[in-house]
């Protein structure tokens, strides 16, 4: 997939919206200077949710999971760090290495199992105290519309917008 640009109105083009299912208030504007994204979910690999989070314009770095652990490697700081593979790490890398906020994909099974219904999730965690502080999601239609950029992703992606809007001075000029 390639990434889109923001329209005109500060959004990606979706055709449907997400629902946000949790929203805590955080200092976003304190903690703007890295934002760590595992893309894992991602079919294409983990730098289409790098670009798009980028395009949003609002963090001043935006590295995959696998650019930050080379960062660690190149600042010497592996054996201090140790495995970032899991919540432990982050939280180890956080403060040890330096302060940023990780977002990854997950996908929520639904009750109904046949045909399966499925939810992607867009989440913010803050490494500091392992805080999921903001989660949204969206259904993934497999059957009618196809999981696709416009009505699976982007969604995800404004839901994001939305709450860094709420949560910061964002400005996207």
């Amino acid at each position: 997939m390639k990434p889109y640009p923001l329209e005109e109105n500060g959004f990606f083009k979706a055709k449907k919206q997400s629902k946000t299912i949790e929203s805590i208030g955080f200092d976003l504007d304190k903690n703007k200077s890295l934002l760590v994204v595992n893309g894992q979910a991602f079919v294409n690999g983990n730098d289409y949710p790098r670009e798009m989070i980028n395009n949003i314009g609002y963090f001043e770095n935006v590295l995959t999971l696998q650019d930050f652990k080379k960062e660690i490697v190149k600042n010497n700081k592996q054996d201090e760090i140790g495995s970032i593979s899991d919540d432990l790490g982050l939280n180890r890398a956080y403060k040890k290495h330096r302060p940023f906020l990780y977002v990854y994909f997950k996908i929520r099974e639904g009750k109904r199992k046949f045909p399966a219904v499925r939810y992607l999730q867009i989440i913010m965690l803050n490494p500091d105290n392992l805080e999921e502080i903001f989660i949204a999601e969206t259904f993934m239609d497999n059957y009618l519309t196809g999981v696709g950029a416009e009505n699976t992703y982007n969604p995800l992606f404004n839901e994001l917008i939305k709450y860094i809007r709420l949560n910061s001075y964002y400005t996207n000029d």
